[in-house]
């Protein structure tokens, strides 16, 4: 083997050099990159696995709030027709007036909570 190149041996070693540390500087640009994406992702992965969780408790809680709900529409109806009955013993032809427009109201507001409450089931 020789111990010395020529200059054309040289230049190309040199072209080899440089055309090597450019594609180097090209593949760790494109590698940061990936990893700044890569990143990013993560970190919206996990926000979503919050939110996700957050979701599923309040969907969870859902059930109850209506139960309670309904048990306060079943309390108001209660209260409604003990004071109707008040009103039956004070004022017989007025009191069937309030019955039937309460009556009516509850009836769809119980509706509405029953059907809502069916969809969480």
């Amino acid at each position: 083997m020789r111990a010395c190149l020529d200059r054309s041996e040289q230049g190309a070693l040199c072209e080899q050099v440089k055309l090597r540390s450019k594609i180097s500087l090209e593949q760790e640009k494109v590698i940061a990159e990936k990893e700044q994406k890569l990143s990013k992702l993560d970190e919206e992965k996990t926000r979503s696995a919050q939110e996700l969780e957050e979701k599923t408790r309040q969907v969870d809680r859902l059930p109850v709030q209506l139960e309670t709900a309904l048990d306060k529409l079943e309390e108001s109806k209660q209260l409604l027709k003990s004071n109707e009955n008040g009103l039956d013993l004070a004022h017989p032809t007025y009191s069937h007036t309030l019955s039937d427009r309460y009556s009516f109201a509850f009836l769809y507001t119980s509706t509405l909570l029953n059907n809502i409450f069916l969809c969480y089931l």
